[in-house]
């Protein structure tokens, strides 16, 4: 996805941007710090930051989901206004294995355009990812494909990709609902007007503030 994971020191795992140096989220695995709580599925553990609780899906299900992932596979959930600040619509979900360390940490960004249905749709898609990374041959092979231009945020570009077609399927194959995929994605991000916005956060109150004074200013010049 254009992101790296890598070992952040007293804070557990941070997304890093390529070419760039400052964290997206970090989650510290198998630890409530950072405000997140913690807790272990068989081989998946699911962490999750406050504020992403009600897309989390059940304890049944991810106990369900647990059993088609890698061991030490990190799952963390943590609301959209903790991703990137810029192209913050960029993506849903990042999955990455650090350098030196064993199993998948999955990055999972939620608010109104996610659904508990395409949480699960997206973890499953995740996970096929996992299954890859821990089969050397198969990602040796499939990693090879060139990515297009664009490849982590561009939708088209994204789904040209046999490996994303592939974890597609094995979403569609196994969650409740299938085709949740990123274009279904992409239209309710435009249907809410979020294509350039993290719905999050407050909205900035300086243009406001700069077109009062404006206004104010040309009135005054008008009444000289």
């Amino acid at each position: 996805m254009g992101y790296k994971a890598v070992i952040a020191p007293a804070s557990g795992i941070a997304f890093v941007p390529s070419g760039a140096t400052e964290p997206i989220v970090l989650h510290p695995p198998q630890a409530a710090a950072g405000g997140a709580t913690s807790v272990r599925y068989g081989n998946l553990t699911v962490a999750t930051r406050p504020g992403a609780e009600d897309w989390v899906p059940g304890p049944e299900w991810l106990a369900w989901a647990g059993r088609f992932v890698p061991p030490h596979t990190v799952v963390t959930f943590a609301r959209r206004k903790e991703g990137p600040r810029e192209n913050k619509y960029g993506w849903r979900a990042v999955a990455e294995r650090p350098d030196g360390t064993k199993g998948t940490r999955i990055l999972v960004l939620v608010d109104e355009t996610e659904t508990r249905d395409s949480v699960k749709w997206l973890l499953l898609h995740e996970f096929a990812h996992a299954l890859v990374t821990d089969t050397p041959t198969l990602a040796e092979t499939l990693r090879a494909e060139k990515r297009p231009n664009g490849y982590p945020h561009d939708d088209d570009a994204h789904e040209a990709v046999f490996e994303e077609g592939l974890a597609n399927a094995f979403a569609d194959r196994l969650a409740p609902v299938p085709g949740l995929d990123r274009r279904w994605w992409r239209a309710r991000v435009k249907a809410r007007g979020y294509a350039g916005v993290t719905p999050d956060a407050a909205p900035s109150i300086w243009p406001a503030v700069v077109l009062v004074g404006v206004l104010g200013y040309a009135l005054v010049t008008v009444s000289k």
